[in-house]
């Protein structure tokens, strides 16, 4: 096997080891938010949370972790950072981190050919256009940005068309 057949396999258990984190989070999330009285680990306790023993079995966990949202946050920016790095060159990856995002609700911001909006974009970079109806539109999305339940969590990396008079 080549080094590129290695870095995909490698990617490919990347993104599932990822994907079963957040289905492990996204499951033991209506018990964490009982509050502290749990019966970690324990069948009785997952399943009056809304687990069965086998489905706790089933992902591994014995007990919720600490702080389920923390856990989340972390194991999302984790899948977005991968999302960027699979974006140009394994498409296909790419795609499947992005369908595995949107199933835990977060959903990736492509800004191409909207204006733009300092306060929803981070502008890295300007094209220069003579067409004025281009001028502070976005050329192109350098890095995406992320929703996460409709709330912003990360800008998108844009580059702006601007004029020929703004670039002088």
């Amino acid at each position: 096997m080549d080094i590129h057949g290695s870095v995909g396999l490698v990617g490919s258990y990347a993104i599932c080891m990822i994907a079963g984190g957040v289905a492990s989070l996204v499951l033991w999330a209506p018990h964490a938010r009982r509050g502290p009285d749990r019966s970690a680990g324990t069948a009785a306790g997952a399943a009056e949370g809304g687990l069965t023993g086998a489905d706790a079995a089933r992902v591994g966990m014995t007990e919720p972790p600490r702080d389920v949202a923390d856990e989340r946050e972390r194991i999302v920016r984790g899948c977005m950072d991968l999302a960027d790095r699979l974006r140009d060159d394994r498409p296909t990856l790419f795609r499947k981190a992005l369908r595995d995002l949107a199933a835990v609700g977060v959903t990736s911001v492509i800004a191409d050919g909207h204006r733009v909006d300092e306060e929803q974009h981070d502008i890295i970079g300007a094209k220069p256009t003579t067409d004025p109806a281009f001028h502070r539109t976005i050329a192109s999305t350098e890095r995406l940005g992320f929703t996460d339940r409709g709330e912003l969590v990360r800008k998108p990396c844009v580059i702006v068309y601007e004029g020929p008079e703004v670039l002088r």
